[in-house]
């Protein structure tokens, strides 16, 4: 089905892990995807026997670091213990492990999905995992940022408590978290900004595990400038963005948005949201040229998909995107214009649905489905009733797929009067 993928900006969840690695103790081990069907132990077993504790891996924590906690989770029961274990690098909240922070004073530290949210529904999450044993006696470690779960933006002294699979928690540790200058944090931005620079450029996306031969260098590569671009975000420094975003746009206009999530996630969900950031953003979009056209980088118009309802600041590019003369560009314009939902977009999406052997036509049709006006129900009922096969079916696809996934973009839902009831829902 060639229709506009919504998992497109949902495949990078907001809801899992930096590339921690798994430790596994006496009595625990990894099994391959496979392994349930046929293997004794169930795939996902109750919790009631495990025990958590948690740790902060680091002596020293300053304003702006990256602050690692450690789970140790232990099978204290007569059972064996198995469970699903992911194992995406791209991931900054993993799903089995939550961390809470408070202040000194007991007010809950927010975090980043609090504070800034997830934009239309947009990130959720779709990666790999494995399943995990442990039979009785055994345990495993995880260690897990705490960044990704509250903002430390302050110094002080805070409360941490574990929880695993929802059910699991720990007793509270507490940690203390020195200040850092302003001197001292542009000292500490430099240097990782140094260390980030020869990575810059670096692709491998959906390497799988281990990468064919040739790739482990570049894969090593890749998860190193993953972990520095992490940290740098950790920082909460506004100044970051502009490095951010020419690292984003070094990747090419034909790049994925995995070869930039942690950028994605660092602006989206690490960095305070200012005008100047998303004028800045707006404009990395608009930089790339290729013979004068526009050629905006894919991870960047993730970015932007991502960043919150900025509606009024991004209208003048999308209808840059979509302009007649940008046939390149409309891909990007369309999936922009299906987020940020308007009726001032509508005219040049017909005008693109319309148009013969154009790769962005079935997504011009969904963004149109997304956000109903009359005139765009009077476009896709011609399409649905076109004698090309090709282009009813796709028409058919958008009208249900806007019928099924409901109001999960800006725009205007479909009325049930508009089509058939054979059409709003899926076959």
């Amino acid at each position: 089905m060639s229709l506009f993928n919504r998992n497109l900006f949902r495949r990078v969840c907001a809801i899992c892990a930096l590339i921690a690695s798994t430790t596994l103790l006496p009595g625990c081990r990894s099994l391959p995807p496979n392994a349930a069907k046929g293997y004794p132990w169930p795939k996902q077993s109750s919790t009631a026997s495990l025990v958590l504790q948690i740790r902060c891996t680091d002596e020293v924590v300053r304003v702006g670091d990256e602050i690692s906690i450690e789970f140790l989770i232990t099978n204290k029961g007569i059972h064996n213990y198995s469970c699903e274990d992911y194992t995406s690098p791209n991931q900054a909240r993993k799903p089995p492990y939550r961390l809470t922070a408070k202040t000194e004073s007991g007010t809950l530290v927010p975090s980043p999905s609090e504070e800034y949210g997830f934009f239309s529904g947009n990130r959720l999450f779709a990666a790999g995992f494995s399943y995990q044993g442990c039979r009785p006696g055994g345990g495993f470690t995880q260690i897990i940022p705490l960044n990704s779960w509250a903002l430390v933006r302050e110094p002080g002294r805070y409360t941490i408590v574990g929880i695993y699979a929802d059910s699991v928690t720990s007793a509270p540790i507490t940690i203390t978290v020195l200040p850092r200058s302003e001197a001292e944090m542009q000292a500490y931005i430099k240097d990782l900004t140094n260390a980030i620079e020869p990575h810059i450029g670096t692709q491998v996306s959906s390497i799988p595990a281990p990468p064919p031969p040739g790739l482990g260098q570049a894969r090593a590569e890749k998860e190193e400038l993953n972990r520095l671009v992490a940290k740098l975000t950790y920082t909460g420094s506004p100044q970051v963005v502009p490095f951010l975003l020419r690292t984003m746009n070094a990747s090419g206009a034909g790049s994925h948005c995995d070869d930039s999530y942690w950028e994605i996630e660092g602006i989206t969900h690490q960095i305070p949201h200012t005008k100047e950031t998303t004028q800045a953003i707006i404009e990395a979009a608009m930089k790339p040229r290729i013979g004068g056209k526009l050629a905006p980088c894919n991870s960047i118009i993730c970015l932007l998909a991502e960043y919150g309802d900025i509606r009024e600041e991004i209208t003048p590019l999308i209808e840059q995107l979509l302009a007649p003369d940008q046939p390149q560009a409309w891909s990007e314009g369309v999936l922009l214009a299906r987020v940020y939902s308007s009726g001032t977009f509508t005219t040049r999406l017909i005008a693109i649905a319309n148009t013969p052997h154009c790769k962005s036509a079935d997504r011009a049709m969904s963004a149109l489905a997304a956000n109903r006006t009359d005139e765009g129900v009077e476009a896709l009922k011609a399409l649905l009733n076109s004698s090309d096969h090709d282009i009813s079916h796709n028409a058919e696809m958008a009208i249900r797929e806007a019928y099924v996934s409901g109001n999960i973009y800006s725009g205007h839902p479909l009325k049930p009067s508009d089509f058939p009831k054979k059409h709003q829902h899926r076959k």
